[in-house]
């Protein structure tokens, strides 16, 4: 470009100009940008439209007011003032009226101006973003801005380009030059002008470009200047050369038939085309694993030493892949002392194997290897490898007879051909005789041998499908039995046939080859077992199950039938402490079981983890119960996994057909909650699907509904059950519980709105605010002289969260009461849902003085070495151990049992549910410390456990049982 006068540059525009925002402003004046043909007409109109409306009010103004002060005014003095009123009310609302027309006619222009300047900075951001390079031209063909993509085209900087001309332009074919002035002009004659031009850029090198002008024009139809287009063809031309190039040499590579000629021709092209002058080619001899110098152009290797170092990068490249040196020192000692400046090679590949490589090499220093060369030297070695591979297949095709013989006589599958319409075999492979028996030959003698073998099942399957490929079809595809000579047993065979056509498309013969799948269907039927059976008890699936409910449905639609929901209670633990080899033992044993135990048109399912199915078709709704009887005494004995006995209990749920559902899945379904209500009562239940069952739902629904809110309406409410010590019959403590009574004045059972609370996530505010209010009244019981400790109950949910022992510590600050006075109880649920977020919690919750209770004790799954790692300082028994005390023996050792445990890990025993004076006298006996029920004190009032505990209670003077 010509160096001028620079114009000014877009970093020169003051920030406040509007014009700066855009690259059109800079070919247009402040006039030019503001306007467009459609305001200005817009605004003759306007003012052609106010001077008619001005001049029509001006005359009806003046006739009408001269008329009326003329009738009003009959004194000349009078009329005088009325008319010179008249004239300057009508000059000043004319005025105002002008001011209101014109300050509108203005907010348009501006309006008009900024949307202007908007679109302009909108052009500018596109040529910004434009992948060719994009110049504004003065109409003295001065460059008035640039976008970064020219910047990157001729390498040079925004600042440098602003400014100068357009110049020169040099023609790429002819190399002429041609005047800017004559571009112009023929862009502004003939609306376009294109080229395609060695465009000089920075240090005298040049950038094939295809350049366009076009001119701009401004609304009245001037000329302002040009904009011009740099489209970069050098790349593209590059690539078209290096096309042309590599198609010349895979022309002469792929015509050659001489193999002693092929390599100096490979040689040849791969030095034209990279301009190195050296070359060579290695490749693997058939005998020998080692590379060998077929062919070479201007490198002599001299000496064994020089030879093998060679062949090292020959190697090298087979190995790796292509190579391209940097520097003398990679290059080997043999290359080097012949002058070999530079070195490249890629391997050559025949049939998707490295078999040799294409080495060329330079002495020049100045010439390096761009990637488009590496390009062709691909090229070259790709088709050298493939007319090597094609010259390999003309020497074996030389031999092919022979050769084809040895092949069939390997091939595993069986070959035929069979002439039409006999049917005689013109032709067999040998594989007939292991894979059916018979040697080749006897097929040739026994047209219907073949046919003999076949399984009788599949013979008319296979007949159908011949005659229909003969009939329509060229082939056809079969699977069928065939059975061996020997031992008489049955393998899988498929059977893929042509038919075979003369010139009049009669068909004449029939070829196909055989192969074995025996062992392909085994593999098939076992995934088609798995689809509807588990893999481990092999007992039916989900599908399985629904499809045989189904069946059994459309086969008897009028006849009853039940489903049996069966869940193993705490089956994980057995996977989660004695491993999943011994729940996978126990599993099969529990199968075995039920199996033995069930009728004989009855089907069971696993359809989870720990989850079996009983399907019986011929239940009706009066032994419903007896079967689940029975199906729960599968589970009475232990099961011996591993050593030891395990118990284990089954939870069930019912659901009959047609009275509970009409199909499968939904049968499935009801079943399914009759399960997970029996599971709410407790392990070793079962429940039968009704509609109670739906309303229960429906009313916890209700109760999830009504707990929001309960604690702002003062509904809930913390009762205490007093804590005795069972030696003195003192109170010394109490556990908190929650009870609710509704706005009714309707008492809500915990047993139905504490399950509701827990599926919800309710019960985790629900427990802080209890924790919360026991820890207040604690507070107050201090206050007035009553110091004992209250238990409180965490549930699950409550327990797990990370923040637990914060909220519980916060909730004893903000009381300001001792510790120790706060007890907490766990169930052994919460406890093995995490048993290293219990320890580290309870370790925790010691550590500040808390004291720990197991609530329910006995009735989970709790192992003894993971009590004895958590520094509880309370076991509970469970009320169930209690209620049957002193008749039942065998709770009479369990509870034995347990105060004995909690005395030998140094803890508290707290038996629940005294109901009887026996059952308390039989406890302490046993040296049960602490114990609570209703024989001392239901759940009441923080006021009354006050009074009972600073006055004697009743049933410490009650005499002792005889």
């Amino acid at each position: 470009m010509n160096a001028k006068d620079p114009a000014p540059t877009p970093d020169s525009r003051s920030p406040r100009d509007p014009r700066a925002t855009g690259r059109l402003s800079a070919l247009t004046s402040p006039a030019e940008a503001i306007s467009s043909p459609q305001p200005r007409e817009t605004s003759r109109r306007f003012n052609r439209r106010l001077a008619l409306a001005y001049i029509l009010l001006a005359a009806l103004w003046i006739l009408l007011s001269d008329a009326l002060v003329n009738a009003l005014f009959t004194a000349p003095a009078s009329r005088e003032l009325a008319q010179t009123l008249k004239g300057l009310f009508f000059i000043i609302s004319s005025g105002l009226l002008l001011y209101v027309l014109l300050r509108r006619h203005l907010a348009a222009l501006h309006t008009v101006e900024r949307q202007l300047v908007t679109r302009d900075a909108h052009i500018g951001r596109i040529i910004d973003t434009m992948a060719n390079g994009v110049a504004l031209i003065d109409l003295n063909g001065a460059l008035v801005d640039v976008n970064p993509a020219l910047c990157r085209l001729l390498h040079q900087p925004a600042d440098a380009l602003l400014g100068t001309t357009l110049g020169p332009l040099i023609l790429l074919e002819s190399r002429d030059t041609l005047t800017l002035n004559l571009a112009l002009e023929r862009a502004r004659s003939r609306g376009t002008f294109a080229a395609e031009l060695a465009y000089p850029s920075d240090n005298d090198r040049h950038v094939e470009v295809h350049l366009t002008l076009a001119p701009l024009f401004d609304d009245d139809g001037q000329l302002t200047g040009y904009v011009a287009d740099f489209l970069n063809i050098g790349e593209v031309r590059r690539a078209e050369a290096h096309l042309e190039g590599i198609g010349a040499v895979i022309e002469e590579l792929a015509s050659e038939n001489d193999i002693a000629t092929l390599g100096d021709k490979a040689l040849r092209a791969a030095s034209d085309l990279t301009e190195f002058e050296l070359g060579e080619i290695a490749l693997f001899t058939p005998d020998s694993p080692t590379l060998r110098v077929f062919w070479s152009r201007g490198l002599t290797p001299s000496g064994d030493a020089s030879a093998r170092s060679a062949l090292d990068f020959a190697t090298h490249l087979v190995e790796r892949g292509t190579f391209a040196s940097r520097d003398l020192s990679d290059l080997s000692s043999t290359y080097r002392d012949q002058g070999v400046r530079h070195i490249a090679g890629v391997p050559i590949v025949r049939d998707e194997k490295a078999c040799g490589a294409l080495i060329v090499a330079t002495r020049d220093p100045r010439r390096q290897l761009a990637p488009r060369h590496i390009t062709m030297l691909n090229a070259v070695a790709r088709q050298l490898g493939v007319a090597l591979h094609r010259h390999a297949l003309l020497l074996e095709a030389r031999t092919s007879e022979a050769r084809f013989r040895d092949v069939i006589d390997t091939v595993p599958d069986i070959l035929y051909r069979t002439s039409l319409p006999d049917f005689a075999t013109t032709f067999i492979s040998p594989a007939t005789e292991r894979l059916l028996g018979y040697p080749a030959r006897a097929f040739y003698e026994d047209t219907q041998l073949w046919r003999s073998r076949i399984h009788p099942d599949d013979r008319d399957v296979i007949t159908h499908t011949i005659e229909h490929a003969i009939d329509h079809d060229e082939t056809y595809v079969v699977r069928y039995r065939s059975i061996h000579r020997n031992d008489e047993r049955t393998r899988w065979f498929e059977d893929r046939g042509h038919v075979e056509r003369d010139a009049n498309h009669n068909p004449i013969a029939i070829t196909g080859v055989i192969s074995d799948i025996t062992a392909q269907k085994i593999a098939q039927d076992r995934l088609t077992f798995l689809a509807y059976n588990d893999s481990l008890t092999t007992l039916p699936n989900r599908h399985g199950l629904i499809e045989a409910i189904e069946a059994h449905i459309a086969r008897n639609p009028d006849a009853s039938a039940a489903l049996f929901y069966v869940d193993l209670d705490r089956f994980h633990l057995v996977n989660d402490i004695l491993g999943h080899d011994a729940g996978d033992a126990l599993l099969l044993d529990a199968r075995d079981r039920l199996q033995s135990l069930l009728p004989a048109d009855a089907v069971l399912a696993r359809i989870g983890a720990d989850e079996f199915v009983v399907f019986m078709p011929s239940s009706d709704d009066l032994s419903l119960e007896s079967h689940a009887h029975t199906i729960q005494s599968a589970f009475s004995r232990p099961f011996s996994i591993k050593g030891q006995d395990s118990f284990l209990s089954a939870s069930i749920g019912i659901a009959s057909y047609p009275r509970d559902a009409a199909d499968a899945t939904t049968l499935l379904k009801q079943a399914h909650r009759a399960l997970s209500h029996a599971k709410d009562t407790g392990p070793a239940n079962f429940s039968l699907y009704a509609g109670e069952l739906a309303e229960r739902q429906q009313r916890r629904l209700a109760l999830q509904s009504q707990l929001h809110g309960a604690v702002e309406r003062g509904e809930l409410r913390v009762a205490y059950q007093p804590i005795i010590d069972l030696q003195s019959g003192r109170i010394t403590g109490a556990e908190a519980l929650l009870r609710w009574t509704d706005a009714h004045g309707q008492h809500i059972s915990p047993a139905e709105f504490i399950p509701a609370a827990e599926e919800s996530g309710l019960i985790v505010p629900l427990g802080d605010w209890v924790l919360e209010r026991v820890c207040r009244q604690i507070a107050t019981w201090h206050g007035r002289g009553l110091d004992v400790s209250v238990a409180v109950n965490l549930s699950p949910l409550q327990f797990l969260r990370s923040d637990i022992v914060d909220r519980i510590l916060a909730a004893i600050a903000n009381a300001k009461i001792p510790a120790h006075r706060l007890a907490l109880e766990l169930t052994e649920s919460a406890i093995l849902a995490d048993p290293e977020h219990t320890a580290r919690v309870v370790r925790q919750l010691r550590d500040h003085g808390l004291r720990v209770a197991i609530d329910d004790f006995g009735t989970g799954y709790s192992s003894l070495e993971r009590l004895k790692q958590l520094p509880v300082q309370t076991l509970k028994i469970d009320r169930s151990f209690v209620k049957d005390l002193p008749g039942d023996e065998r709770d009479t050792s369990i509870v034995r049992s347990i105060v004995t445990l909690s005395q030998s890990f140094s803890m508290h025993s707290l038996a629940e549910g005294i109901e009887t004076l026996e059952q308390w006298h039989l406890l302490r006996e046993m040296g049960c410390h602490y114990g609570q029920g209703f024989y001392f004190s239901p759940a009441i009032p923080p006021e009354r456990l006050f009074e009972q505990a600073t006055s004697p209670p009743a049933w410490a003077a009650l005499p002792e049982p005889l």
